[in-house]
């Protein structure tokens, strides 16, 4: 079971990034990438409360879209925004943030799942990411509007 998880989550992946190439690369990074980051939140507050073992897989191909159309989406921004003298530092930042980010998340979780379990530590997260996410949202957009020219 766990191996068909994890494939079905590796298969979301990569229909994430086929999904990406039908989207119009001019299209609003910061906008994508918080939409899909939303959705990914919200498979994993539908993982943690689904009572049935069979719909893992089918919501870890979800997760694994929405992941990778997250990252990707904010990668390009990061890419297309940075400087050309500052590209490479400000990739390999982005790449380090999200590397340390996952340890990091990795061992919090750990720690909240000997405290009360699986299912509530996949809750609280999703619900701590779901608001950090609308703010994280909130910022861009206002950041976008801002640097945006009057009309």
């Amino acid at each position: 079971q766990f191996s068909t998880s994890l494939g079905a989550f590796g298969l979301g992946g990569l229909l994430g990034a086929a999904l990406l190439m039908a989207i119009n690369p001019q299209s609003d990074q910061r906008r994508i990438s918080t939409a899909a980051a939303l959705a990914y939140d919200g498979v994993v507050l539908l993982a943690a409360s689904t009572p049935w073992q069979w719909s893992l897989p089918l919501l870890l191909v979800l997760a694994g879209i929405a992941m990778t159309a997250s990252n990707a989406s904010a990668n390009a921004l990061v890419q297309s925004q940075a400087p050309a003298a500052i590209r490479g530092q400000s990739l390999r930042l982005s790449m380090l943030s999200a590397r340390g980010g996952t340890a990091l998340g990795g061992l919090l979780t750990g720690a909240v799942v000997s405290l009360v379990g699986v299912r509530e530590a996949l809750l609280i997260n999703g619900a701590i990411a779901i608001a950090a996410q609308l703010w994280i949202g909130r910022s861009w957009m206002q950041a976008g509007e801002a640097a945006a020219p009057a009309v």
